[in-house]
């Protein structure tokens, strides 16, 4: 994206000091969601009708609308006024576009600028932040007088300002500008874009933008944002009713959640009545069931057909489940009943995409929200399976196409272990790191987990002829591993797993090949993910066409992204699990905290010995489960990799602990890869390899010089999108191998976390309570890679000052801890701490092991509430007003944009 430097704003100031006027566009530039929002938004450089074909999918209106709705609509506006005042003539000319929709799918409008909307997952939402947005419109058909109150009532915001100034399209050139008024402009409609997509669980979102007498519709998804042309509301107000027509007839499906999807023929535009010219979006209309549905109250474009809304005799059954559990559970909240939904997912589809066998379930609670837009946007809900009641974990997320299928690396992992029969016995190992035979597991501890877990190995009494699950007579000394109903220690259990983009790419490539000049080909035909991905790249100049838009398309806006797309895009992936946990931060006691981060590191040492490194140890990765053999599970494999399939490419033999080991080591001495990268001598991203083979080595066959080429293509691509707060300070400064280490080093990182949060922190020689928000503060701080590196360098080398009130054992426990990790970073031999040495399981086990054998933990220490202070200077959080930043005519600086350490996103390296 090129910046734009060819104006600066005249307007007057207004009375006061506002917050916003003392922002440069330096100052702009630095702040979070001006990095969230940097190269991710993109101008469709052609006209609007286009774009309207394009990005907003469904038919248009069959006729044009009465000449009364389009008669003095936006007419009566004082472009020189202030932005208040435009308010009322902008909502008149919205509700004379929609004056003709049928009653049951009309939408109303009201101003929403002075009442503070909350974001709808308050919990999640690291920056506390609040919206106001200008002018919203209610869900089409709503007649709840509320309806404004919060999201859930919205189904779209325009943001209004006063003139042109504040448009950060420059159309001459197709790109935006990188001014801060226009940034700030930009920010406010990313965070209300943020907020839809994620309280109405959308696939992708639309904001509107008016500026002056002109509009422009932005669309955003997971991936990317793309914006059309302006369209001149007072000249030629129609594209704007067109898209307000496909937005609220939005036909959402043919039949409830509840019922399977079906395969459906397509209505022609002549059947459709049209009376327009055909458009893209007319002749290929939504093919199956999930989605044909004539447009109904509540429903509008971009909601996701697999959902649909509870009714409220549905939330009382949840109720009366939540009641009757053991233990109870905390009946759902008002809010609560408003987001609870049906979610239909294909447990088996057929070769060419389309559902097979389904299964419903209810989610009534979210356990997790990644409150970001352009991002995973892992959300994880409770629910319950509809036929037997029973409750399950289920979690959306939005997966780069770069990464590994989730599922996929799940089946991979349960596969790998499946016929191990040395599995109870590596737990057993694990659990007793550091343990002497007397202070061993089969003590009388009140921890769940220092129990010994069910065998995972046929038992010696077993009769000879015993059959297995699928009635294979199995003898007594033949191992039966691990079915795939059984649970592997410290792991979830995934009942059922969807690649909802997949699936719709799948259908996609079938229907192209059957239209395709060659005909069909008897046989069914299994595409490989890499002709599936390819699929983004589109045809004929234009992003493609899929049933559903589970995968993003926002990121084939960007020419110079658009060969790339098949990495950059995003894919809806839906898993369903067995292993429902608690988050970590609301651990019972200290020691359930602990015993559960300990557990979770003997499933990533299960994972490791199934081939693979998770990559992204974190408070949202690691739950607490109540009443199984394990108290806490590690989840999430959205970023983990496989290290058995890197040496196979690399030629590095044979596959196994030892060579990973070794490669790991040759990798990390290429040049460059351990060098710091906060030097401009530093080397690229695009200079480091991604794949090291054996010294010496012969020349490999073509086809795999081209396997390890399209593997090295592919992992150059992924983004890291972890939390800095949880990696590696190596990791924040260096392109070194992500190895276990590193993941080790997490689990200490998340310890801490938990402990500074919801612990009480005293001074150890006064017991003087200490300010936990600060002392959090001072280990955590840090919003970018080299802000993050610093503090958790000076926390590494500084001096544990504090101590947790009346807990020896996780006192000894941070001790012991801290030790290990300074151990890592000392860069010379020292009396006191040792050589210098790696973080291996058994060393850090080893000190949560004896720790959790200790006697004397407190009983009843659950986690305190943690919410900080809210801060005066409202970086993040300060309602958008009448007043806007102060703009600057300075020459443009690149290099404030690009400053070293301003992204607050982790760019993981390349290994892992």
């Amino acid at each position: 994206m090129s910046h734009d430097s060819s104006y600066s704003s005249d307007e007057e100031e207004p009375e006061g000091t506002h917050y916003w006027q003392t922002l440069n566009k330096y100052d702009i530039q630095r702040l979070p969601w001006t990095q969230e929002i940097k190269d991710r938004i993109s101008v469709f450089n052609e006209s609007v009708d286009d774009f309207l074909d394009v990005f907003v999918p469904g038919p248009g209106p069959s006729k044009w609308p009465p000449k009364k709705s389009f008669k003095d609509g936006f007419k009566n506006g004082d472009t020189k006024g202030k932005e208040v005042e435009k308010y009322p003539n902008v909502m008149g000319g919205l509700t004379n576009l929609v004056q003709d929709f049928e009653s049951d799918i009309r939408p109303v409008f009201t101003e929403g600028s002075r009442c503070r909307v909350p974001f709808p997952f308050e919990a999640w939402d690291e920056d506390r932040h609040y919206a106001m947005p200008d002018i919203i419109m209610s869900l089409p058909g709503n007649s709840d007088a509320k309806w404004a109150r919060t999201w859930t009532g919205i189904s779209t915001v325009f943001e209004v300002r006063p003139d042109g100034l504040e448009d950060p399209v420059d159309e001459d050139s197709a790109t935006i500008r990188t001014k801060a008024l226009p940034t700030y402009g930009l920010i406010q409609i990313a965070k209300s874009a943020r907020n839809l997509l994620h309280t109405h669980r959308l696939l992708y979102a639309y904001v509107v933008g008016i500026y002056g007498d002109k509009a422009r519709i932005y669309r955003f998804d997971h991936a990317a944002c793309v914006v059309s042309k302006a369209i001149d509301l007072k000249k030629d107000p129609y594209p704007l009713y067109d898209f307000l027509w496909r937005f609220c007839h939005y036909e959402h499906g043919g039949r409830p959640a509840s019922a399977s999807p079906q395969a459906m023929t397509p209505l022609s535009a002549e059947t459709a009545g049209s009376t327009r010219p055909s458009t893209r979006s007319m002749t290929e209309p939504v093919r199956v069931a999930e989605q044909r549905r004539t447009a109904e109250p509540g429903m509008f474009l971009g909601m996701d057909p697999t959902i649909t809304p509870a009714s409220e005799a549905d939330c009382n059954k949840v109720d009366e489940l939540l009641q009757t559990s053991v233990p109870p559970q905390k009946r759902l909240t008002k809010d609560e009943r408003k987001s609870c939904r049906w979610v239909t997912v294909v447990t088996e589809y057929n070769p060419d995409g389309s559902a097979k066998t389904t299964k419903r379930y209810i989610m009534y609670r979210f356990r997790f929200v990644t409150p970001r837009v352009f991002s995973r946007a892992t959300r994880v809900s409770d629910a319950y399976e509809a036929e037997t009641w029973e409750r399950r974990a289920i979690k959306d997320a939005w997966r780069q196409l770069a990464r590994d299928r989730e599922d996929v690396l799940y089946d991979q992992l349960r596969d790998e272990l499946r016929y191990r029969d040395d599995l109870e016995k590596l737990v057993e190992e694990y659990k007793n790191f550091g343990l002497s035979r007397d202070n061993s597991t089969t003590s009388d501890d009140d921890t769940r987990s220092d129990g010994p877990p069910p065998s995972t190995a046929a038992s010696d009494n077993e009769s000879e002829d015993e059959p297995d699950d699928e009635g294979t007579p199995v003898r007594a000394d033949e191992p039966v591993g691990v079915s795939y109903d059984t649970p592997l220690y410290g792991l979830p259990n995934v009942e059922a797993a969807d690649d909802l983009g997949a699936r719709e790419a799948r259908k996609l490539f079938h229907r192209k090949r059957k239209n395709s000049e060659e005909g069909p080909t008897p046989g069914a035909v299994s595409p490989s993910e890499a002709d599936l991905n390819s699929l983004t790249l589109g045809e004929a100049d234009r992003p493609p066409v899929y049933d559903v838009y589970h995968r993003t398309i926002s990121t084939w806006s960007f020419r110079k992204w658009r060969n790339g797309a098949r990495f950059y895009e995003r894919s809806h992936m839906r898993l369903v699990m067995k292993t429902v946990g608690r988050p970590l931060s609301s651990f019972k006691s200290t020691k359930e905290m602990v015993a559960a981060i300990r557990d979770a590191l003997i499933g990533h040492m299960l994972a490791f010995k199934a081939g693979m490194i998770h990559s992204d140890l974190s408070e949202g990765n690691v739950m607490i489960h109540d009443g199984g053999m394990f108290t806490g599970f590690l989840l999430d494999l959205d970023c983990a990799f496989n290290w058995m399939e890197v040496l196979e490419l690399a030629g590095w033999g044979p596959v196994d602990e030892s060579s990973w080991a070794m490669y790991v080591n040759e990798y990390n001495q290429q040049p460059g890869v351990a060098r710091n990268r906060r030097y401009a001598w530093a080397p690229t991203t695009e200079s480091i390899p991604a794949l090291v083979a054996v010294p010496d080595s012969e020349m490999p066959p073509a086809r795999v010089v081209h396997q390890r080429a399209s593997w090295s293509q592919r992992i150059k691509r992924v983004e890291r999108t972890g939390t800095l707060s949880f990696i590696s300070a190596q990791l924040l400064r260096t392109y070194v191998a992500h190895d276990v280490r590193h993941d080790l080093e997490s689990a200490v990182w998340l310890l801490l976390s938990m402990v500074l949060r919801h612990t009480v922190p005293v001074e150890p020689r006064l017991q003087r309570e200490l300010d936990r928000y600060a002392l959090y503060s001072e280990h955590f701080e840090g919003n970018t890679e080299r802000e993050m590196y610093k503090t958790k360098i000076s926390t590494i080398f500084d001096e544990v000052y504090w101590e947790v009130k009346g807990n020896k054992p996780l006192n000894k426990l941070i001790h012991h801890l801290h030790i290990l990790v300074l151990m890592v970073y000392a860069q010379y031999r020292d009396q006191f701490i040792g050589p210098r040495m790696a973080l291996t399981y058994e060393n850090v086990l080893t000190a949560f092991n004896r720790a959790l054998a200790s006697s004397d933990w407190p009983g009843n220490d659950a986690a305190l509430p943690f919410v900080p202070p809210r801060d005066d200077n409202p970086n993040d959080s300060e309602p958008r007003g009448t007043k806007r930043p102060k703009e600057e005519d300075d020459s443009d600086d690149d290099d404030a944009a690009d400053a070293e350490g301003s992204s607050p996103v982790h760019k993981k390296p390349l290994l892992g």
